[in-house]
């Protein structure tokens, strides 16, 4: 396993905690159009190797929630606590789009990757 100091998503500042109304406008817009949210996750997961890996095959929960946090920071570099606060902004139908899109990403990941392990990236 890589150590976090490795991870693509730490490493372009998922955990800053400081962050702009711009950047929560950014997040929730992202997350409520379900087609750019698609093809910017499909791509960041592509882009993050290390990061997904870790986030998607070893999280118990929440990889939906990495998915969103780390597609709005891939496409605007917006830190996860911005984006935890445009998920509140949006409403549950959107919510539930947001999540449905990002099952399917993981999900898409998943079958590129079977049987890979974190060495064969």
């Amino acid at each position: 396993m890589f150590p976090w100091t490795k991870w693509e998503d730490f490493q372009a500042g998922m955990y800053d905690l400081t962050y702009t109304a711009e950047q929560v406008l950014a997040a929730a817009s992202l997350l409520s159009d379900v087609d750019e949210f698609h093809e910017v996750a499909t791509e960041m997961v592509r882009a993050w190797p290390i990061a997904a890996h870790h986030n998607l095959k070893n999280m118990w929960t929440g990889r939906n929630a990495w998915i969103g946090q780390a597609s709005a920071l891939y496409a605007y570099g917006v830190p996860n606590i911005a984006t935890r606060i445009a998920w509140g902004t949006l409403n549950l139908d959107q919510q539930r789009a947001a999540n449905s899109v990002a099952e399917r990403v993981r999900i898409e990941r998943e079958q590129r990757h079977v049987g890979q392990t974190l060495f064969a990236l």
